[in-house]
C-alpha cells in the first residue's frame, strides 16, 4: 500500500531523475532524491556551475505506470482547495538599481550588488505570507552595450520544451537564474524577474530555412531579448516572455507577439514588459487568454499630461477588467518610478510613488473571488540588504519644478525628479474662468466637456483634448484620443506648459465626458502631490454614446488632474523596433 501526504510547509529537492521516460505502462530508469531544502549562500563554483551538497538522500524505488498515473491524478486535485481562498498575497519590488552601467566591476560584482537586495525582499515577502513576487525591469543589471551584454546575459529556455530548474542543476553562467530559483524554493513562493537573455543564431534556426536565418542574424552573431522569468516554489521555471515592443533598446524583438500564461494554485497570469503596455497585444492578451492578473515589469518615463506610471497601471486594471502587479525601476532622474498592486475594481490596493532615491517592498491581499471582505494588509517596507523598515509616502519629496527645460537635468538620478515634456502644443485648451460652470473642448471631431464645482479656482486649471498621433522623439508612434482637466502653469509665452506636482484648489464635483471611439479608455483622478484618488470617490463608465467620469469628492484635499485616454490601437502606425534599423544611426531628438 502506497501512502502519500502533502506538507505546505515542506517542499522537497529534485534528484538525478530530471525527467520520466514512460513506455506503454511502465516508468523506467528514475528515483527520487528527497531532502528538504535549507538556506544557502548564494555562491557561485569556480568554473560558473552551481552544485548543492546534501546531508541526506532518500531513494524511492521506480515505481509503476499506474500508481504514477493515480499519484499524478491526486496532485491535480490539490489545488483545489486553494482556489477556494478568497485572496492571494502579491509582493512588489521597486528597486534602485546598484552599479547602473557599471565599467570598474565585474559581471558577478554587478550582479550581486543588486541580488543581496532581490534576497532580502523576497525573505521579508515570504514572512508576511505572499504568494508571489515581482521585479522590476532591468533590476540585476542594466548595460547598455550589446558588446558588454555577451557577458552579462543569460540563456533561458523555453519551458514549453524543456524543464529546467536552475537551482538544482549544474548549468554554467546562470548566477541571476540560479540565485532567484533558489530564494524561490528556499521561501516556497512565485518569483516573477526580469533580465536580459540571449540565445545564439544557430540556437533559434529551423533547419529547413537556415539561409533565411543565417541572413536576419545580427552581426555579433546573438539575439538579445528582454525577458520575464517565473520561477514557481520549487525553482522551476515555468514561463518565459519577450519584449515585443524595445524603447531604444539595443535588444531583439521577437518576429512575432507571444501571449504567455501560466496557471498558478491562485490564479491565471499574463506579462508584457514597459513599453509594451501602450500597445494592443496587451489588451488582446487581457481579453484572449483569461488571465486574471497581469504581472508587469517596467522602466517608466512619465509622460505628465494624462497618465503618469502609477496612474496608467491603475487605469489599465479597472478598463481590462485584470488585476495588475506592476513594479517600477526607481530612477527618479529619468522620470522613472511608480509601481503598485492594483484590483480590477478598486484600483491600488497599495502603491509607492516618491522621488527618494528607496528600494521599496510592496505588499496586499489580492481578491480573488468579487464582493468578499478580505484582511487588509497593505503596507510599504524600504528594503536594504541588511534591514527592512516599514514606511510611509506623502508625495513631499517631488519638486514644484520638475519640468526639465526650466529645472535642467537632474544632477542626482536616484534623487532628483524629472518629467519629459508632453505635446501640450497639440492640444485644444480651454480654461477655467469661473469657479463652476460647463466648459467645452474638442479636437479633430473629438470633443469632450466638463462640469465642475469649486469653492474658489486658485491656480489655473485647463480643459485639454486632443485626438491624433502621440509619439516619442518623432520615432515611436501611436493613436490617442485625450480629455483631461489639469492644473497647469504657462511658459515661454504658452499658457498651458508646466504641471506642477501641487495644488490647492478642492474640486466638489467633477463631470467628464468625451464621444470616444477607441477601443479602450483609461481613466484616472489625482489629488496633490500627485497622490492617487481613492475609488470610491470616482466613477467610471462607458455606452455607445459616450464615456463618463464622475469624481465627487469626500475630504478637502485638493485635486491636480481628472483624465481621460483613449486608445485607438486599430489605427496604430506599424511598431518598428529601434534595434538593428536605426541605432546606429545619430540620436534622436
Amino acid at each position: 500500500m502506497f501512502q502519500a501526504s502533502l506538507r505546505q510547509d515542506a517542499y522537497y529537492q529534485d534528484g538525478p531523475c530530471k525527467t520520466l521516460v514512460v513506455e506503454e505502462d511502465n516508468v523506467h530508469s528514475c528515483f527520487l532524491q528527497l531532502t528538504p531544502t535549507t538556506p544557502h549562500s548564494l555562491k557561485q563554483q569556480d568554473d560558473g556551475s552551481h552544485r548543492h551538497h546534501f546531508d541526506k538522500e532518500l531513494r524511492i524505488p521506480t515505481i509503476s505506470g499506474k500508481m504514477f498515473s493515480f499519484i499524478f491524478y491526486l496532485s491535480l486535485l490539490l489545488p483545489a482547495t486553494v482556489y477556494g481562498k478568497d485572496y492571494f498575497t502579491a509582493a512588489v519590488f521597486e528597486h534602485r538599481v546598484q552599479n547602473y552601467d557599471s565599467m570598474d566591476k565585474t559581471p558577478l560584482e554587478v550582479k550581486n550588488s543588486n541580488l543581496q537586495y532581490y534576497k532580502k525582499a523576497v525573505e521579508v515577502a515570504a514572512e508576511k505570507g505572499a504568494d508571489i513576487i515581482l521585479f522590476n525591469e532591468y533590476g540585476t543589471f542594466q548595460i547598455r552595450s550589446r558588446d558588454r551584454l555577451l557577458r552579462y546575459a543569460e540563456y533561458v529556455p523555453d519551458p514549453r520544451k524543456q524543464k529546467f530548474n536552475p537551482c538544482t542543476e549544474n548549468v554554467k553562467d546562470t548566477h541571476v537564474l540560479y540565485t532567484l530559483s533558489c530564494l524561490a524554493r528556499e521561501n516556497n513562493i512565485y518569483i516573477f524577474a526580469n533580465l536580459i537573455a540571449m540565445e545564439s543564431c544557430e540556437s533559434t534556426c529551423d533547419v529547413d530555412q537556415i539561409d533565411s536565418c543565417e541572413f536576419n542574424c545580427p552581426e555579433d552573431g546573438v539575439y538579445f531579448f528582454n525577458t520575464d522569468v517565473v520561477f514557481d516554489r520549487e525553482g522551476n521555471i515555468v514561463a518565459r516572455y519577450r519584449k515585443v515592443h524595445p524603447f531604444f533598446e539595443v535588444v531583439n524583438a521577437p518576429e512575432k507577439p507571444e501571449f504567455e500564461t501560466f496557471e498558478t494554485d491562485f490564479g491565471k497570469f499574463g506579462m508584457v514588459v514597459c513599453f509594451d503596455l501602450v500597445f494592443g497585444e496587451a489588451v488582446l492578451l487581457a481579453e484572449k487568454h483569461g488571465i486574471d492578473t497581469l504581472l508587469y515589469a517596467t522602466y517608466w518615463y512619465d509622460d505628465m499630461l494624462v497618465l503618469h506610471s502609477v496612474e496608467y497601471q491603475q487605469s489599465w486594471a479597472i478598463a481590462n477588467g485584470v488585476n495588475v502587479l506592476a513594479a517600477n525601476t526607481h530612477a527618479p532622474g529619468t522620470g522613472s518610478l511608480g509601481s503598485g498592486i492594483y484590483s480590477k475594481t478598486n484600483g491600488a490596493l497599495i502603491y509607492t510613488y516618491e522621488p527618494d532615491g528607496k528600494s521599496k517592498l510592496l505588499i496586499a491581499n489580492v481578491p480573488i473571488k468579487e464582493n468578499v471582505k478580505i484582511p487588509d494588509i497593505s503596507s510599504m517596507i524600504e528594503i536594504a540588504p541588511d534591514e527592512a523598515i516599514p514606511k510611509i509616502e506623502t508625495g513631499e519629496k517631488f519638486p514644484e519644478n520638475s519640468y526639465e527645460k526650466i529645472a535642467g537635468p537632474a544632477i542626482d538620478k536616484y534623487g532628483d525628479y524629472k518629467y519629459y515634456k508632453s505635446q501640450f502644443e497639440n492640444y485644444t485648451l480651454t480654461k477655467l474662468e469661473k469657479p463652476s460652470g460647463e466648459i467645452q473642448a474638442c479636437s479633430n471631431e473629438f470633443c469632450c466637456s466638463l462640469s465642475y464645482s469649486t469653492q474658489n479656482l486658485q491656480e489655473d486649471f485647463y480643459l485639454a483634448a486632443y485626438s491624433g498621433l502621440n509619439h516619442v522623439k518623432n520615432y515611436f508612434q501611436w493613436c490617442e484620443e485625450a480629455c483631461v482637466l489639469t492644473r497647469c502653469d504657462p511658459l515661454d509665452g504658452k499658457p498651458c506648459v508646466v504641471q506642477p506636482p501641487t495644488s490647492k484648489t478642492v474640486f466638489q464635483a467633477v463631470e467628464l465626458k468625451g464621444n470616444f471611439k477607441a477601443k479602450r479608455v483609461y481613466p484616472t483622478v489625482s489629488k496633490t502631490r500627485k497622490r492617487l484618488a481613492p475609488k470610491r470617490e470616482w466613477d467610471f463608465n462607458r455606452n455607445e454614446a459616450e464615456t463618463t467620469l464622475a469624481f465627487q469628492s469626500d475630504s478637502d484635499v485638493p485635486l491636480l488632474k481628472v483624465g481621460l485616454l483613449g486608445r485607438c490601437y486599430e489605427k496604430d502606425p506599424l511598431f518598428v523596433p529601434y534595434y538593428p534599423t536605426q541605432f546606429k544611426k545619430q540620436p534622436l531628438v
